[in-house]
């Protein structure tokens, strides 16, 4: 899916007219059906990482919460580092030892 984003034929639409509405939502259902069947379930679901409950990677009360840390192999680079929480968890997660919060 993202091989055929990255062509060069895509190019990204600042703001969208009424009349590309309708094929929005037609690529937004194909895609959801597609993350829906059983193959693709276990990219899409996942456990909290503080309350251990089940969360949707597509749901709106979802967040990845960031850390970055200055690279140890390369001095101008930055590493990073994400967890999957629900939003009311957010701010239980402990940040790990020699991390900031992004």
């Amino acid at each position: 899916m993202y091989r055929d984003l990255l062509k060069k034929k895509y190019k990204p639409v600042l703001k969208h007219s009424f009349s590309c509405l309708s094929k929005l939502k037609m690529e937004r259902d194909a895609i959801l059906r597609l993350l829906s069947d059983k193959k693709y379930k276990r990219y899409r679901y996942l456990k909290c990482n503080v309350c251990k409950k089940n969360l949707d990677k597509l749901n709106d009360s979802n967040i990845i919460v960031s850390f970055t840390r200055p690279s140890k192999e390369r001095g101008k680079y930055y590493e990073w580092k994400g967890f999957w929480a629900h939003k009311k968890c957010k701010s239980k997660i402990k940040i790990p030892k020699g991390w900031n919060k992004f």
